[in-house]
């Protein structure tokens, strides 16, 4: 573990030489001086504003194997491993979600958070405040981070160490400030993707884009199917430990539901079935309030083409 840590601790080297701009495109610097900074040596440049800032990007390299191992690690060692876990958790994997020159480091760090509360749970089965202090810490800061993020593919990772933290942690978990506050950063991490679905549909409708040949818009759309996604399934994993407790709070989501069902897109179509679907599977007769105004939706949707709306229906 010493070793690990050590390099999961390692802080990137940073150069910058200063330069002259001749034109908006060509920048001259000092190669005598950059020629101490060599790519054998794992040293990345890229020009910003007149500088050339560089990174060792083999340090990185090393940073984010570590983090990738410590979360292994924590999965496999379960309560063995707990010993680590609030230094670890502290010290590296939550700096690590905010470590933005690498994304390997800060998806390791969401990836390894639902293993650090498994693994103090199990070491302390008699004592549940240890594990819920190690809960409370991720969760809070999980809330935070997605509130943050303008990345949906990082995003989605949030998303799934929140589904998965609550899962592992058992029914009601979380207070109703939690989820006051997750619906809170959903509608907003909602209105963003409209605003970028929007965005995309104004550019291919006016021949600025081609969806079939420009792969940057199909990964766009991918990374927001992606974040979709892991909203469905981390509301599906609140209802599962709440049940009607959430369904109240829930509520305030409907706009972006009826929006969903409204949608001429099957992706965003099965997204709000699916989460329909959910509030009936938890909620029984509760739900009818909330949700029996949209029944015929669902019935028309039976014979949808979309073979997903199919199955999600038929579920």
């Amino acid at each position: 573990m010493p070793p690990l840590l050590e390099s999961a601790g390692l802080k990137p080297d940073f150069a910058i030489i200063d330069g002259n701009f001749v034109s908006f495109s060509s920048l001259i610097v000092d190669e005598a001086e950059k020629e101490q900074y060599t790519e054998e040596d794992g040293w990345d440049f890229i020009p910003i504003h007149g500088q050339q800032v560089g990174i060792k990007t083999s340090v990185l390299e090393e940073k984010c194997t570590a983090y990738e191992m410590l979360c292994c690690y924590a999965q496999e060692l379960k309560g063995d491993f707990f010993p680590y876990v609030p230094s670890v958790l502290e010290e590296l994997i939550i700096p690590g979600l905010k470590f933005y020159f690498h994304d390997g480091v800060r998806s390791a760090s969401a990836k390894c958070l639902p293993h650090l509360v498994e693994s103090a749970k199990e070491a302390n089965p008699n004592d549940l405040s240890v594990p819920n202090r190690i809960f409370r810490k991720v969760i809070d800061t999980l809330l935070i981070r997605i509130a943050d993020e303008g990345s949906p593919d990082m995003c989605s990772e949030f998303y799934e160490a929140f589904y998965e933290t609550i899962d592992i942690a058992g029914n009601n978990c979380l207070t109703e400030n939690d989820m006051v506050k997750f619906i809170d950063v959903t509608a907003s991490q909602l209105r963003d993707y409209g605003t970028r679905k929007q965005q995309r549909d104004e550019q291919v409708l006016s021949g600025e884009r081609d969806i079939e040949e420009d792969e940057d818009l199909q990964e766009a759309i991918e990374a927001d199917e992606l974040l979709l996604s892991a909203i469905s399934k981390s509301i599906h994993t609140i209802f599962k430990r709440h049940k009607t407790t959430f369904l109240p709070i829930w509520a305030n989501m409907i706009p972006y539901i009826e929006a969903g069902l409204a949608s001429n897109e099957p992706s965003t179509r099965s997204w709000a079935i699916c989460i329909v679907d959910d509030v009936i599977e938890y909620c029984n007769g509760d739900a009818l309030q909330y949700i029996g105004q949209y029944l015929p939706v669902l019935a028309k949707s039976v014979t949808d083409e979309c073979t997903s709306i199919f199955c999600e229906i038929s579920q």
